[in-house]
């Protein structure tokens, strides 16, 4: 909402909450930070703050740092001990200071968020959603792991559900948040195929690695209205992808050739970047530039 403190302020006084949860990636740690203390020197301990999100999953010793300021912190996926946590407390029951959320393996049993609760005109008017959560892998930079690494997709029947019932809302605009939709194959073909039975007139979007894609795949995620994939590739330079960024043991040569299928298929492209790895020399982080021009992503 771009709120000023001040205007937080009038917010919490209108709400009076019984709890204030925060959640924060890294870089917005420090902003975090600013609005608990800010919440604390202006209202006490009138409510108890909880923090959550993926840096105080990979650095739960944080809370400790804060203790101050944050009351509880909740680890990985937080939904389902958030909400228990909040009913012992307003039991008067006790909770630990730090907890790690328990993961759903079941995710078809979690509701639907209530669009009506969302000012969309303040956010991409594509609807965000997720097929599956969870990854395997072990890219160093990635807080998944410090998340959960257990992979589950939700049914073919859930995500169908869900798309129909946001169509109104997103005129068919879909953006899958999946770290890596392909990884099941199998169940992305299904959801395929069901878009087509059930004419479903959307365009979606998502996120997948290079080595669990093929042309077979890429037909079939077109032809159910896919127009753009994102691919992690991190570097151009082939040893310090490998070796230092762990991200799987794909070649340059694979790279060009999953560009050149999409482009030829019709599906748009992003690529993944990142500069500054440990150890990276000039020479690799040219490759890395030489890749981005020669590949000619979307």
């Amino acid at each position: 909402d771009n709120l000023s403190l001040s205007q937080i302020k009038v917010k919490i006084n209108r709400v009076n909450p019984f709890v204030v949860g925060i959640t924060s990636m890294t870089p917005q740690l420090q902003g975090a930070v600013e609005l608990a203390e800010f919440l604390r020197k202006n209202f006490g301990k009138k409510f108890k703050i909880f923090l959550g999100g993926p840096h105080i999953s990979a650095d739960p010793d944080f809370i400790n740092r804060f203790s101050d300021i944050f009351d509880y912190a909740i680890t990985g996926e937080a939904e389902k001990t958030f909400m228990e946590s909040v009913e012992k407390l307003s039991k008067n029951q006790k909770i630990p200071k730090v907890q790690a959320g328990e993961v759903i393996m079941n995710l078809d049993i979690i509701p639907f968020p209530d669009k009506k609760l969302v000012n969309r005109k303040k956010y991409s008017q594509h609807e965000s959603m997720m097929f599956s959560r969870g990854c395997p892998y072990h890219c160093y930079y990635c807080s998944r792991p410090s998340i959960s690494r257990k992979v589950r997709y939700r049914s073919v029947d859930n995500l169908i559900t869900e798309v129909k019932s946001v169509l109104k809302y997103c005129h068919g605009r879909i953006d899958f948040q999946d770290d890596t939709f392909t990884l099941n194959r199998n169940a992305v073909l299904e959801f395929c195929e069901r878009v087509l039975k059930e004419n479903l007139k959307i365009k979606w979007r998502c996120q997948a690695r290079i080595d669990l894609i093929d042309k077979e795949l890429l037909q079939a995620m077109k032809k159910a209205g896919c127009d753009l994939i994102h691919f992690g590739i991190e570097s151009g330079n082939q040893k310090l992808r490998r070796e230092t960024v762990n991200k799987g043991s794909f070649t340059n040569q694979q790279v060009y050739k999953v560009f050149r299928l999409c482009k030829k298929i019709g599906i748009k492209t992003g690529g993944y970047f990142m500069i500054g790895h440990p150890g990276e020399t000039k020479k690799q982080l040219n490759d890395t530039k030489k890749m981005i021009f020669n590949l000619k992503p979307d």
